[in-house]
């Protein structure tokens, strides 16, 4: 994985990464839209069950309920009260009782029971038939119109019922009793009509004891034992809830079954899955060509993202090329994005530290090479200085009497004079300093630094201001570098001011460093001078060697301190700042 990784760009591992992040949002988010699609179908089915079931139940109740009204009001005729009186059946009664049969009443085999359960009239003509005493015991029980499940007669099938309605007599009490078969195949054709057209939606009856369908909506009402895997039993324990499962053709549908418990019967209300979810299938339809449109989309712009994100990394790499092949001024610029700017801040000041180095690097080995050819070249020019400085003394006094020669012998002598001093700064600055660093009171080597240069102070007519803390300033230093680079910068302030001017040294203690500034009144030095007056061999005076400042620099850093050069403000001239670490080990 990691090797993979190395061998993939960035932008195509960020851009795999945004699809990745995308896609797997997008698959969560559809599927939660889906399952919450798909439990609101579900509770829309329920409840358009329910509402079906209670209609249907309702209707068979009514059309039942109708059916025993029509049977009391024939159990209370005069006609089959009197019957009852006679000790025989009358053929006139039979011929009445086929009259009240029929297709619109829905009764057949109606006949006249005596409370013996002996026929005393019926429909059919059948004078044998007696009632069973179990049906006649619950005759005796009932007191409306009562329903029976227990064969009657000749003619008994899954769609067949039989109602009795006893028929009172005159002091209120039971005189006989009424039975006819009712068949429920016409409020199972009315469940039929109810259907909607091209639907798959359909209601049946099932015979909880023989487990056969009474009627479906299809039309036909034998349909046999019930097919397929209807849960019969859970639908009678759980009545309200669906059901999945397959129909007598293997389809799978759902379900939900009310009971109705007068016959022993279960009302079944189903519907192919297929049409319950068309809605969910018509939305994950809708949701994959959406989710193709988002990917797209976040195709798009996971590339854009990538193309902006790895611009900073293309951008810095291209900048590290360059860099690689020698150009060291190379910068980044504004970069997209806050991180993006903090990276290039960092890499710019690294390259800056870097080009810094280099330059110190340079010089170290430039200075390296000229401090060995210094130290040789002093070397060897010191002796014939050094014998044309004992030559001219002794010249001197046998050119007093001399005027002319006696000047010229002054100027060659200055000049010999002028040509060790710089041999012997040069050879200062050649060398390597090794500084005994002690915790020194910067208060008295300012004092005698400036009483040094008091006299050349007063020969070039310039005051020296010193500006000294009363409390102690102490700071881990090399006293006696410290104090060359104190007489170093004097000097120089004086030089600049040979028309006469002041010389202010002021010291202070801050943020843990001891600071130093020398403030001269002279001309100042121009912005186009001031990167070079550090430098070996920079002067601006004739008579310079252009080393003291550069000897001062140098003391300074070995002190892991610094020192800079600024305006000295409205009263014009310079002034050279040099800041020091007041603990061994410290660093400005």
């Amino acid at each position: 994985m990691i090797a993979l990784l190395k061998r993939t760009s960035i932008r195509v591992q960020m851009l795999v990464a945004m699809l990745i992040v995308g896609i797997v949002t997008l698959v969560v988010v559809t599927l939660q839209s889906l399952h919450c699609a798909h439990e609101g179908v579900m509770d829309m089915q329920r409840e358009t069950f329910r509402l079906i079931l209670a209609q249907q139940r309702e209707h068979i109740d009514s059309w039942v309920e109708s059916r025993a009204s029509i049977l009391q009001l024939i159990a209370s005729s005069p006609i089959l009260r009197d019957a009852l009186r006679q000790p025989t059946a009358s053929p006139r009664l039979d011929d009445y009782l086929r009259e009240v049969e029929g297709p619109e009443s829905h009764l057949e085999e109606v006949a006249l029971y005596n409370l013996s359960g002996e026929l005393v009239a019926s429909s059919g003509g059948d004078r044998e038939a007696r009632l069973a005493p179990v049906l006649l015991a619950q005759l005796g029980e009932s007191i409306g119109v009562a329903w029976h499940l227990a064969p009657y007669g000749h003619r008994h099938d899954d769609m067949t019922v039989v109602a009795s309605s006893p028929i009172l007599g005159e002091g209120g009490d039971a005189a006989g009793y009424l039975l006819a078969m009712i068949h429920v195949d016409k409020a199972v054709s009315d469940l039929e009509e109810r259907a909607s057209p091209g639907s798959t939606m359909k209601s049946y009856l099932v015979n909880l004891e023989s487990g056969r369908r009474l009627g479906a909506v299809e039309g036909g009402h034998d349909h046999g034992a019930v097919a397929g895997a209807l849960p019969i039993t859970a639908m009678q324990e759980r009545e309200g809830l669906l059901f999945h499962y397959l129909d007598e053709e293997k389809t799978p549908v759902i379900g939900m079954g009310a009971m109705l418990p007068r016959f022993g019967w279960l009302l079944v209300v189903e519907m192919a899955e297929s049409e319950a979810f068309a809605m969910l299938r018509f939305l994950l339809h809708r949701a994959a060509m959406s989710g193709a449109g988002v990917i797209l989309l976040i195709v798009l712009l996971a590339l854009g993202s990538a193309k902006l994100l790895g611009k900073p990394l293309q951008t810095m790499t291209a900048t590290c090329r360059r860099v690689a092949n020698g150009s060291m001024e190379q910068r980044l610029g504004d970069q997209p994005g806050q991180e993006a700017n903090h990276l290039a801040e960092a890499f710019n000041t690294m390259l800056d530290r870097l080009q810094e180095t280099q330059r110190q690097l340079v010089q170290a080995g430039a200075l390296a090479a000229v401090g060995e050819l210094s130290a040789s070249v002093v070397h060897e020019m010191r002796n014939p200085v050094n014998t044309i400085q004992m030559n001219l003394e002794a010249m001197r006094r046998k050119l007093e009497d001399e005027p002319k020669l006696a000047e010229l012998h002054l100027l060659a002598q200055r000049q010999t004079l002028r040509l060790q001093s710089m041999l012997n700064n040069l050879l200062t600055f050649s060398k390597p300093l090794e500084l005994r660093i002690e915790e020194q009171e910067l208060r008295g080597v300012v004092e005698d630094a400036l009483e040094v240069c008091r006299g050349m102070a007063t020969e070039s007519g310039v005051s020296i201001k010193p500006h000294l803390p009363e409390s102690p300033v102490v700071a881990a230093v090399d006293r006696e570098q410290v104090f060359r680079v104190l007489i170093n910068l004097v000097e120089n302030a004086i030089h600049v001011q040979p028309g006469g001017g002041a010389v202010e040294i002021t010291l202070s203690g801050h943020l843990g460093q001891a600071v130093l500034e020398v403030e001269d009144r002279g001309p100042g030095i121009p912005e186009e001078m001031r990167e070079k007056i550090f430098r070996p061999f920079f002067t601006t005076r004739a008579d310079g060697t252009g080393l003291g400042l550069a000897i001062v620099k140098k003391i300074v850093e070995l002190h892991h301190g610094s020192i800079e050069l600024s305006d000295a403000g409205e009263r014009g001239g310079s002034t050279f700042i040099v800041r020091l670490p007041r603990h061994k080990g410290g660093s400005v």
